[in-house]
């Protein structure tokens, strides 16, 4: 954790004329390919039954700073760095391969491309046309299908998957979460 400053907060969101408080997370990359999420069991929260597929339809917003059409190392610090967001059956963790990389026990994709349990939703870079580095919030949004597992918990995850070597921070804020039964 200390290699890559990986801090994880909740924190007031410094967007100008925003009052809201934040997921904060931060991290630097230095192997061109850091996976930083938040997760939380929602099966628990919303009393889902067990066993049961759901199809969940995600919504959150993302504070960024960064403008768009930079160069960075390894990429751009915003068009190289995607944000991702599923709901899985199983509680995210990682473990170390044979080489010393941590490896999910989930299916995030790689960077750009999607994986079986998280979508591809954009990047971090702001589309608010401004070249200065002001937050801004991004809104995000996807709809998936997810069955719960014996005990009926699901996993909401979201985070951003990063080609860009260096310092990323985030804010994720206003996350929401309509399900129905498929």
């Amino acid at each position: 954790e200390q290699f890559y400053e990986l801090k994880f907060e909740h924190n007031n969101v410094p967007v100008e004329g925003s009052e809201s408080k934040g997921i904060y997370l931060t991290g630097n990359n230095h192997s061109d390919d850091l996976f930083m999420y938040i997760y939380k069991n929602i099966g628990q929260d919303l009393n889902l039954e067990k066993n049961t597929t759901y199809e969940m339809d995600i919504r959150f917003s993302l504070a960024t700073n960064v403008p768009a059409g930079m160069a960075g190392i390894g990429g751009s610090p915003g068009e190289s760095v995607y944000v991702k967001a599923g709901v899985i059956g199983q509680e995210p963790s990682a473990t170390e391969d044979d080489n010393g990389y941590l490896r999910m026990n989930f299916d995030k994709g790689n960077q750009g491309s999607e994986g079986k349990e998280l979508a591809t939703l954009g990047t971090i870079s702001k589309d608010d046309g401004s070249e200065d580095t002001s937050y801004a919030f991004k809104e995000f949004s996807t709809t998936v299908t997810v069955e719960t597992d014996d005990e009926g918990n699901a996993y909401l995850v979201i985070g951003t998957d990063s080609g860009f070597e260096g310092l990323s921070f985030i804010y994720i804020d206003d996350i929401m979460i309509n399900y129905s039964v498929k």
